[in-house]
């Protein structure tokens, strides 16, 4: 349970964003009236993708 509770401390906004995004996902798939809620998830995938990417160089 540590290593878990340590990965989520180290990756606790890139998760986040991640979620954010799902989130977006979901609303456009499910409602499809704001079109811009796709773009929005798009948007913070890549930054959460981005933030673990900067996150693991940073390590090493």
């Amino acid at each position: 349970m540590k290593k878990f509770n340590d990965f989520c401390e180290k990756y606790e906004p890139a998760l986040w964003q991640l979620v954010a995004s799902l989130w977006f996902f979901v609303e456009y798939f499910c409602h499809r009236d704001v079109d811009s809620l796709f773009g929005a998830g798009v948007f913070w995938a890549a930054w959460g993708i981005i933030d673990i990417i900067r996150i693991k160089m940073k390590k090493k």
